[in-house]
């Protein structure tokens, strides 16, 4: 929820400007997960210590099969997977578990991020880090048109690997501003602005060329009376609201082309004693019509009756997987049984915090967006816009290295070919590490595969003086860990003397 006109109508937890990303999702750190356990208490928001009901313990993750490679840099772990590994003595020997993790990461920020360097740093950003998805504005009265649209971005991003969350800012039960963006009181009048602006955000997501069914997000912010005394404060919604809301999902429901969808608020107002929750009212008063939600919540603290936690981190130092779920029976956290993605970090501002690109150089978040909202969902894809294809699946991966010729001799050079699965993404292209059984071998540590292609070559020379062997060389992408990653092996045959004529 980005509108900072609107955001400023709720009360945010707003992180220091000295937050680190590993302070914001870690947390203090704690004693970490076993690999081979890997249970602990589900965790609350990022950087707060709200967890689990006393006496409750949830199972995070589940290990699958065993991976190894013989790679000393892992990094880019896909938000669908995450990583348990371990460094033997063994230079450049790497073991480790894959686990399969049930809560999946993604951000929203409501500029695209300016510069020329910006598709650049988007791409660093999905290929480094454990995000997957990202939060997709389009243009409307409720999020007009600014430095930084999103207008016309949608194609290069899903080409990335990017999943989008296509979110429409509709009209609101109490909008303060100049324009005319409030939903009227009258339901009969309500119902047909739900409609038309249904319609529009057909057409927006069609101008996009989003994939077919696609969830489109109508966003609706925190509920609030529009007359009266008590203007402007939260209250519930109104019939009128809950007949916009209606009439929205069904016209995008009627396209046959998209998926309405829900990305509302977790505010809450005070009635004859008892305190109510906009997510879970509009979501009883949907009924039989509620469709996927989003909700957008920060709790800041541990919920009342929660025992103290840290936020999961596994063994290597990644954030572990997330579970959307109830932290406690608090009614403010009721939204839970229903929703099926949450947005629970608001706001923060990552001054100092940086992530790794794929030159090992860090990226300043600050670069990308001077605010971040962090989202955890039960999808790895609560858009819908790549169904079927995890994160893991988006992004290219090494799959075969060949040698031209197989045979060489000492002093020699032959050509490696790396191929990849399928084209490498715009604008950075992708980096596959290479690596060589022997050190009588030389090669280049890594090579990149140009945007849009699918193969490099690289040169590779036997040194002066090798004796006769077998060599192999293997080669994968940088978040690719495989206990038999591609491999091509070469033959070095001892040099030709030359001996005299008689």
């Amino acid at each position: 929820m980005d509108n900072a006109d609107q955001l400023s109508r709720r009360a945010l937890l707003v992180a220091t400007s000295s937050a680190t990303l590993a302070a914001v999702l870690l947390g203090p750190r704690g004693t970490t997960a076993s690999a081979q356990t890997a249970t602990t208490g589900a965790r609350g928001a990022a950087g707060s210590t709200g967890t689990t009901p006393v006496g409750a313990a949830t199972a995070l993750i589940s290990l699958t099969a065993t991976a190894s490679g013989r790679f000393s840099r892992v990094r880019a772990v896909d938000d669908d997977t995450r990583l348990y590994l371990t460094y033997p003595a063994a230079a450049g020997n790497l073991t480790g578990q894959q686990v399969t993790a049930p809560g999946y990461y993604g951000l929203d920020f409501a500029a695209y991020p300016a510069g020329q360097q910006a598709a650049q740093y988007l791409q660093d950003l999905f290929d480094n880090t454990p995000f997957g998805y990202l939060g997709f504005y389009f243009t409307t009265t409720g999020h007009p048109a600014q430095t930084g649209s999103w207008t016309g971005k949608a194609v290069g991003l899903l080409a990335q690997g990017w999943n989008l969350i296509p979110i429409y800012v509709g009209r609101q039960q109490y909008w303060p501003h100049t324009t005319d963006n409030q939903i009227s009181p009258q339901t009969a009048t309500a119902t047909t602005q739900g409609k038309n602006d249904g319609n529009t955000a057909v057409a927006l997501a069609t101008n996009e060329q989003f994939p077919p069914q696609s969830r489109l997000y109508l966003d609706v912010e925190a509920t609030q009376y529009a007359s009266g005394p008590n203007k402007g404060k939260n209250g519930p919604p109104t019939v009128a609201t809950i007949a916009y809301i209606k009439a929205w999902l069904a016209q995008v429901n009627a396209s046959g082309k998209y998926t309405g969808a829900l990305y509302d608020a977790n505010s809450h107002w005070t009635q004859s004693g008892k305190t109510h929750y906009d997510a879970v009212d509009i979501n009883a008063s949907l009924a039989g019509a509620a469709p996927t939600t989003w909700v957008a919540w920060d709790p800041g603290a541990a919920p009342t009756g929660v025992k103290v936690g840290t936020w999961p981190r596994d063994p290597n130092g990644d954030v572990a997987a997330v579970a959307v779920k109830a932290y406690s029976t608090n009614p403010q956290w009721g939204f839970t049984s229903f929703a099926q993605s949450w947005q629970f970090k608001l706001d923060w501002k990552p001054a100092g915090a940086s992530f790794l690109t794929d030159t090992g150089a860090p990226r300043q978040y600050t670069a990308i967006a001077p605010t971040i909202d962090l989202d955890a969902s039960q999808s790895y894809d609560p858009g819908n816009t790549a169904p079927g294809q995890p994160k893991s699946q988006r992004r290219p991966a090494a799959a075969s290295v060949t040698a031209s010729p197989a045979t060489t001799q000492p002093g020699k050079s032959v050509n490696l070919t790396v191929t990849l699965d399928r084209p490498a993404p715009a604008p950075n292209g992708a980096v596959v590490l290479l690596r060589s059984s022997s050190p009588q071998l030389i090669l280049p540590a890594s090579a990149r595969v140009a945007a849009g292609g699918t193969s490099a070559v690289v040169s590779a020379a036997a040194a002066i003086g090798s004796p006769a062997g077998s060599v192999t060389v293997q080669a994968r992408v940088l978040h690719q860990l495989s206990g038999a990653p591609p491999h091509a092996t070469i033959q070095i045959t001892p040099q030709t003397s030359l001996r005299p004529s008689s």
